[in-house]
């Protein structure tokens, strides 16, 4: 088992919940947009038979975020980000530690770290750079939603641990020629979590793009991952954690929903959650800025 957390919170409660087995083991897909709109995405991750005898796949189990982002100058963009898990112990067998002890996984609901941050165009909209900050407001004491969260979004694990300031630092570059249907988007970028408590983690960030755009439809693949720098790891491949996935969604100027599905391509990650599967929400308002030029789909 490796750890990737900056803390030791991650590795101690896996050990706790899953030792019946080898446990451990803003979206990078999402269409950037130029106008101000409130975000909403629920995904709910498919757990192993290992994971789901806890209650893992529950119809009411799901981690949500809520979002939005807002023009607050021309050409700068201001997002945010609520985490949230709900974890429905739907009738969980009990997890022994010895001939007497035991307990059982109960119901419950954690708020995960809220994240601000910014992204600023550059080089005429095809290059564009964006920083966010996490606060750690995720209780420690909400294990089971937490790691649910975790497993079930690891594009975004740092939402679910707690204790842990992150800081992100992305540059990105788009296509942007709407002589073409296609759409496509590649970043790449850095993760910093300092804990409350301990030496400051780095890890690298990467996610690729590409899709289409016929009338109001949308849709998509996408690849990303992230790059552990900093932790002692047995082989150098083990320093990767990949996921992929495709979303579709239809545009109307009143709201915009859409569907999405992700695969962990982590072996580790896959002994707890193989694929999620959601929803996702846009709801535009105010006016565009001129981050959405004709040169912009």
């Amino acid at each position: 088992m490796r750890s990737l957390t900056p803390s030791r919170y991650i590795l101690a409660t896996l050990v706790v919940l899953f030792t019946a087995g080898s446990a451990f083991a803003q979206s990078h897909w999402w269409y950037p947009e130029s106008g101000s709109a409130l975000t909403f995405e629920f995904i709910k991750p498919n757990f192993t038979p290992q994971a789901a005898r806890l209650g893992g796949n529950s119809f009411f189990n799901g981690i949500g975020f809520l979002g939005g982002r807002h023009n607050i100058a021309d050409n700068l963009m201001l997002y945010w980000e609520l985490p949230f898990a709900n974890y429905d112990a739907n009738d969980s067998r009990p997890i022994y530690y010895g001939y007497w002890d035991y307990y059982y996984i109960e119901d419950e609901f954690a708020f995960g770290n809220p994240l601000v941050g910014l992204e600023q165009p550059i080089v005429g909209r095809s290059l564009f750079v964006r920083t966010s900050v996490r606060f750690p407001v995720a209780s420690e004491e909400k294990d089971a939603p937490l790691l649910m969260g975790y497993f079930g979004a690891f594009d975004r694990f740092e939402a679910f641990i707690p204790k842990v300031y992150t800081i992100r630092l992305d540059l990105g570059w788009r296509e942007a020629n709407d002589q073409s249907p296609l759409e496509a988007q590649v970043t790449l970028g850095t993760i910093t979590a300092v804990p409350n408590e301990g030496d400051a983690e780095l890890f690298a960030s990467y996610s690729s793009f590409l899709g289409f755009t016929m009338n109001e439809v949308q849709g998509g693949l996408f690849f990303g991952g992230q790059m552990i720098l900093t932790q002692d790891v047995e082989d150098f491949t083990d320093r990767f954690i990949n996921f992929c996935g495709a979303t579709l969604r239809v545009k109307t100027p009143v709201v915009e929903p859409g569907f999405e599905f992700r695969y962990n391509l982590d072996d580790d990650l896959n002994e707890i959650s193989d694929y999620s599967y959601g929803i996702n929400l846009a709801i535009p308002f105010g006016n565009d800025g001129d981050y959405s030029e004709d040169d912009w789909k």
